[in-house]
């Protein structure tokens, strides 16, 4: 069934694919074929990527040996030796730099292409020449790990073609530092280094981290700098210094340890960007999570406070990799502000996570309107009570994978005590009980085992021992009065409120007799209530805050105002874009649109001639002579040329001529464009405008139609579920 559901997809893939070819021949696009690239795997993607040709087939036998940090540094060295591809110099060591960043993201970012805007060979101070590799903003989609490993694929580049290592002046250090610190204060860093950790990694970097002007602001003391080319912050740089080579020292540290044999011992100094935490800050609550949040978006719980989520470690089939799982019966308690998908900020293990649904793990526990305090079990269960819940006690379980917490260098923190575990441990308990789905035993069987069943071990680290004095003292009348009840409350006990007496579920009422019987002994409740023939486990050693950050966003991805085509209006009458009102005003349209040269028709924006469908010429002309060139500069002005003229277009004929071609009608309120932004300026064929206006699509600026869902994991699936 598996195989048919891909054989499937892949037949499906090749029927739209086909089509699409077929369109693009039609010539009424600027590009006679689809751009998205069909891969079948990872080297295939790297190479429609960024390329060079062959890329994919060196990639695939280097796989067959090498781990993939390997392969990311083994193909560039084959790209900047010329082996694949043919390159040489600068524009060698450019590629190879981007197709070891795109294996790293097995070529599913834009980080390699856009992230990444060029790499040179510049003069330092003494002669000699280092690498400079220039970062911009969408390096961010790489991650700070692929960020950092960007940087160590440059230098092991720039040793294979020879440069000298970059040597930083003593302004330019003073330039990182001001410039990681301005960003941080008005764009914000998720990890703000330290001023000795950015002037550590500058004076020992080996090629030199650079980048374009992301930012309006600009620097105030460190400016002019003769190999910094912008006074203004330089976004994509900043980001690889913080949040990738630094915040990822202890990562790339152990990568390093891995590629010892591409001789990269001038990466030792690493080790001082790493800030040592004390074992003992390791458990301290983290309220880095609480910073900035934003107006209406809720905060479902403090660091590390009772009540909180509690830590659970596992896999469901939805979480893993920045996917954390909570019960559905606190999505539905929580007012709907957490649904799936929708991004959390998390105290542990850091960065922020998406929510899925997993309903065998521990759901909250509340007290209702009423008093009575119990736990809910699935979401039907929270709908039907939903209105009658007065307060959420303990938020439930956050199933989280061992994963994540390696993957943010975070140390693993002690589970809650769960089926698993116990089933692992208990003795002298029927085998059926043992087994998944692990059924709750009755109370009188759980007390004859070794360990307590995880549901009826209450949250004794969360009271003190006069609580417990107080509790064992007072729970035979259970009178209705406040400290008894929050007591019972902060435990976890399931009661009911009758009149004005307390009434204890049977079965947590059976194990707190026995629990408490006798004199209690111990430093604190946890240790008073284990004895050496039951043992009793702490069943929320961690607690882990959290806020909601961006709410879940499944939509179509539209500019504002959002267009139905990308043809210019020229702004006419107020910046008017709407195209059958500028063509029915008369009125001379100017608009700067692209020039190309129909061999029998004279000039058309289109690279088929729309009047007899030869093809076209694109001419680039100088903006001052207004003569031809064939080159990017003009040779009698000495200015850049433009592959685009303003002229006058008569937008009516236009628009008569799509509706004639297609037999339809432009709707009243077709949207076009102020101006093309593109450097070109080629606009799409009106027809595109009036069936998009037709069926209320809209499109993005780059000319397509989008839909943005939330990207999740999901590991296993079976065909019926999802058709």
């Amino acid at each position: 069934m598996l195989q048919q559901y891909n054989e499937t997809l892949n037949h499906q893939v090749k029927e739209v694919y086909e089509i699409a070819k077929r369109a693009r021949t039609k010539g009424n696009d600027p590009s006679p074929y689809p751009e998205i690239y069909l891969a079948e795997d990872v080297a295939a993607r790297v190479e429609g990527l960024v390329g060079p040709k062959g890329v994919a087939e060196a990639i695939r036998e280097l796989k067959k040996k090498h781990s993939d940090e390997e392969v990311s540094l083994l193909i560039a060295e084959k790209i900047v030796k010329g082996e694949v591809g043919g390159l040489k110099g600068q524009e060698a060591a450019d590629r190879a730099i981007r197709a070891g960043l795109a294996y790293l993201t097995q070529g599913v970012v834009a980080a390699p292409l856009e992230g990444i805007s060029r790499v040179e060979f510049e003069k330092g101070t003494d002669g000699s020449t280092y690498l400079a590799l220039y970062f911009s903003g969408p390096i961010r989609s790489a991650g700070g790990t692929a960020q950092a490993m960007c940087v160590l694929i440059a230098d092991y580049v720039r040793k294979v073609v020879g440069l000298s290592k970059y040597k930083p002046l003593e302004e330019e250090v003073g330039r990182y530092i001001e410039e990681v610190q301005l960003y941080d204060r008005f764009v914000r860093l998720q990890y703000a280094p330290s001023e000795k950790q950015i002037e550590t990694l500058i004076e020992n970097c080996p090629i030199c981290i650079t980048g374009e002007p992301t930012e309006k602001i600009e620097v105030s003391r460190y400016r002019n700098l003769s190999r910094i080319k912008t006074n203004q912050l330089r976004g994509g740089a900043c980001l690889v210094l913080a949040e990738g080579a630094i915040q990822k020292a202890p990562k790339l540290m152990k990568r390093l340890k891995k590629l010892s044999k591409f001789g990269l011992q001038d990466w030792d100094w690493i080790e001082r960007l790493i800030r040592k935490e004390k074992t003992k800050e390791i458990s301290l609550p983290k309220p880095k999570y609480l910073n900035e949040v934003p107006a209406g978006r809720p905060v479902f719980a403090e660091p590390a406070t009772k009540g909180a989520f509690r830590l659970r470690y596992g896999r469901s089939r939805t979480n893993g990799f920045a996917a954390m799982s909570m019960h559905p019966a606190i999505m539905a308690l929580s007012g709907d502000f957490i649904a799936i998908g929708t991004q959390l900020r998390m105290e542990r293990p850091g960065k922020a996570t998406v929510i899925t649904a997993c309903d065998t793990i521990e759901g909250p526990i509340v007290r209702l309107k009423s008093g009575e305090v119990l736990q809910l079990h699935s979401e039907a269960e929270a709908l039907k009570i939903k209105n009658k819940v007065e307060k959420i006690l303990f938020l439930g379980d956050v199933l989280i994978t061992f994963g994540d917490f390696l993957q943010n260098n975070h140390p693993l923190m002690p589970s809650g005590y769960c089926e698993e575990w116990w089933a692992q441990e208990v003795k002298n308990i029927p085998e059926k009980y043992t087994k998944q789905p692990y059924p709750i035993p009755p109370a009188n069987i759980a007390l004859k085992a070794s360990h307590l069943h995880p549901r009826y071990t209450h949250f004794w680290h969360d009271i003190s021992l006069d609580d417990m004095k107080y509790l064992k003292a007072n729970m035979k009348a259970c009178k209705l009065e406040p400290r008894l009840k929050e007591i019972l409350e902060t435990l976890g006990v399931f009661h009911k409120i009758n009149g004005d007496t307390i009434e204890i579920d049977k079965d947590h009422l059976l194990v707190l007799n026995h629990l408490l019987k006798g004199t209690l002994k111990g430093k604190d409740p946890l240790a008073a209530v284990n004895t050496p023939k039951l043992k009793v486990r702490a069943r929320a050693p961690c607690y882990i805050g959290g806020r909601m950050g961006r709410p879940e966003k499944a939509a179509m991805r539209m500019m504002k105002p959002s267009p139905h085509v990308l043809f210019p209006t020229g702004g006419m009458e107020g910046r008017i874009r709407d195209l059958g009102k500028v063509a029915a005003s008369g009125r001379r349209t100017f608009v700067e649109l692209a020039r190309h040269e129909c061999p029998n028709c004279g000039p058309t924006p289109y690279r088929l001639c729309p009047k007899c469908g030869a093809d076209t010429e694109l001419i680039s002309t100088c903006p001052k002579c207004k003569n031809k060139v064939n080159a990017e500069m003009c040779p009698t002005c000495n200015i850049p040329s433009r592959k685009y003229l303003r002229r006058e277009i008569d937008l009516a004929s236009y628009l008569r001529s799509a509706e004639e071609r297609i037999g339809e009608s432009a709707s009243d309120n077709m949207k076009g464009i102020l101006g093309m932004s593109s450097e070109a300026k080629i606009p799409e064929p009106l027809e595109k405008g009036i069936l998009r206006a037709k069926y209320d699509l809209f499109l993005f600026k780059d000319g397509t139609i989008r839909f943005d869902s939330t990207d999740m994991p999901l590991t296993h699936f079976k065909p019926y579920e999802i058709g």
